[in-house]
This record gives structure tokens, sequence and C-alpha cells, in this order.
């Protein structure tokens, strides 16, 4: 059975170039393009007008961003290698620069995609080689927490998307060459893995508390999507089960 969508509103020309990336809260929508300016469209008002255009955010564009689920946090990545995070003014509804991602990771191919936990207190990245880093994004400094490999240093398979699960305690990652992957933050250990099975994996999400892995894929890979969902649901309750 077909379903048909309505188009709730539509914003021409929001950017003068191609939009690469968007991220919602409940009050906005922030957009990422290949000039330096991230905007911010009001959700709150039907005609969803321009609210806020953050000047000069990246020299290069901006190709990826991302919103934490409370709405209070968002990250944005460059093509120039940085990752900036912002946060809302609760009052006036206004984002501001609350801090980069410094040193040898604010560099081309080092940051691809992110996500926030839910109350944007940590920010996960993959990156060209397959790696995939957890930074503590509260504090000042950021530091990262956690890198994981994928593959042998280096070597590793593009990371294409990524998730927290919303406590933070688990990130899963999905690669070109179709592999998914979930880290336990805790240990800093792979809890699971599937890999090379997908032609490629788009799109991983986490649904609610648990460990729910989607991966995005070919209609005729759906018989193997719905398998993986159940295995990743056992492995997390397992996991669960062994720390009581």
């Amino acid at each position: 059975m077909s379903k048909q969508y309505l188009t709730t509103h539509t914003v021409d020309n929001a950017h003068i170039t191609d939009i690469f990336s968007i991220a919602t809260t409940s009050k906005a929508v922030i957009s990422g393009s290949g000039s330096s300016t991230l905007h911010v469209h009001d959700t709150t008002d039907p005609s969803f007008p321009l609210k806020q255009s953050i000047s000069d955010a990246h020299k290069l564009g901006c190709h990826h961003v991302c919103t934490s689920r409370n709405g209070n946090v968002a990250a944005s990545a460059g093509f120039g290698g940085e990752v900036k995070i912002w946060k809302v003014d609760s009052d006036t509804g206004e984002w501001s620069l609350d801090g980069e991602i410094r040193g040898s990771s604010s560099k081309p191919g080092e940051a691809w995609a992110m996500a926030l936990s839910e109350n944007g207190s940590y920010l996960a990245t993959t990156t060209n080689d397959g790696r995939v880093n957890v930074w503590d994004v509260m504090g000042e400094k950021k530091p990262k927490i956690r890198e994981y490999e994928t593959g042998s240093a280096g070597s590793g398979s593009f990371g294409m998307s990524v998730d927290l699960s919303r406590d933070g305690k688990y990130t899963a990652s999905g690669h070109q060459n179709g592999s998914v992957y979930i880290f336990n933050n805790d240990t800093g250990r792979v809890l699971y893995s599937l890999s090379g099975r997908l032609p490629r994996t788009p799109l991983t999400y986490y649904f609610s508390d648990m460990c729910y892995q989607v991966s995005q894929s070919l209609y005729d890979q759906l018989p193997f999507l719905l398998v993986t969902l159940d295995l990743l649901l056992q492995v997390t309750l397992e996991s669960s089960h062994s720390t009581t």
C-alpha cells in the first residue's frame, strides 16, 4: 500500500548553494551548505521564517549538522575538518558557539558523520579511514574519550553514518563496505559487528533506550535487516543481564 505525504512548507532559496545537511529541534531547523553560513529557521511559525544566520561558521562549507534530542546542543562539521559545538539560549532561541574540537582531529577526513547523545554531553564522529571517535563536549577542552578501529590501522572502510544511544552508553556506525558496528562506550570494546553483509550502510539509528539498529539499504535486503534487529536486541539484553 502506498502512502501520500503532503508538504507542510517549502523555503525557497534557503541557501545560496547546495544544502548538504539539516538537523531539527522542536523549535528550529538548522541547515548547512557549501557556503560558510549556517541558517536557523523557526518551526514554531507556520511560515518557517529565517531566525538566525551564523556567518563564517565554516569557511569551506558545512557537510554535516546534528542536534541533541533535547534540542539544546548542536554540532557542525566543515569541509576544512573543523567541528564546532553550538548551544541555544532558551530565552531567545539564538545559537552561539560553545567551542570546537581541536588538535590533530581538526583536519579533513577526521570527522564525517556525527551524532550527539540525548543531552548533548557526548559527540560521536566517523572518519574516512573507518575509525569512530567519541568526544566529551560538555567541558571546555572537549577531549576525545574513545577511539574505535573497524579495520587495520588507517585502512578501515569509510564511516558513512553514526549514532549514540540516548544514555550515551552505545555507539553504532555504518560503513561504505556494508559493515555495521556496535561499541560499548563504558568498556571501550566492540559489542557486536556485522561485516560486509550490506551493499552500504548510509544510515544508523537507535530507537528508545534499547540497542536497536537500522541499516538503510536495498529493499531486497529487508529479511536480513529484520534478523539484524533481532540479533542486536538479543546482544543488548544478554549484556544487560550479565551486569546485573
